[in-house]
């Protein structure tokens, strides 16, 4: 029954009648970490740790944060530079904006609806707010989502399209890439909008 109803919409509407949310089934206070894989195939622990148990450190876990609205899942993550041509993604704290050290934001993987590389499938996915007339508001470019491929290890190379497909949003988090709610740019803090 639980189900059905997450799988039918309310009348004019995209948004399920009753949303099944993973969140929602773990209890308040526990980090949920994930492996940068496909949802069928990574690995979901509520042990902090770093890599994935029994792969010599071959697949890095890092912990989600979900979307306060639908239930989505991001990757918390930091991302910094290691040469010209390769990026690591790090495990960060939803609350820490410490730049010093790489990047904060989040990764998002969906492989039923992905982030688009098309520039005009980007603006018809922004909020409404981020638009100034046809074009991207000047402002707010910086923090558009862009595409990266990334490796169980948490690497990422330029020119790479191999690995899994993901969205980098740069933190603050703007919009939910899954519901479309949108947060004003004066709500920096993330605690309003996710979930850890």
């Amino acid at each position: 029954m639980l189900q059905r109803a997450s799988r039918t919409h309310r009348p004019g509407t995209e948004r399920p009648i009753f949303g099944l949310r993973l969140h929602q089934f773990i209890s308040k206070g526990d980090t949920v970490y994930a492996s940068l894989e496909a949802d069928d195939a990574r690995h979901v622990t509520l042990r902090a740790q770093t890599f994935v148990p029994g792969t010599n450190r071959a697949k890095l876990l890092l912990p989600l944060a979900f979307c306060r609205e639908c239930g989505q899942e991001y990757y918390s993550v930091r991302r910094r530079q290691l040469d010209g041509i390769a990026f690591a993604y790090d495990q960060r704290d939803l609350g820490d904006f410490n730049s010093s050290d790489g990047q904060p934001g989040f990764l998002f993987i969906s492989r039923d609806n992905p982030w688009p590389t098309d520039p005009s499938a980007v603006q018809a996915r922004l909020p409404d707010g981020w638009m100034d007339g046809e074009d991207i508001s000047p402002s707010l470019k910086k923090r558009i989502p862009f595409e990266v491929f990334v490796d169980a290890a948490g690497i990422e190379e330029t020119g790479r399209t191999s690995g899994t497909r993901a969205a980098f949003i740069p933190a603050p988090f703007g919009f939910c890439l899954s519901c479309e709610v949108a947060y004003g740019t004066r709500q920096s803090r993330d605690f309003g909008k996710l979930a850890t």
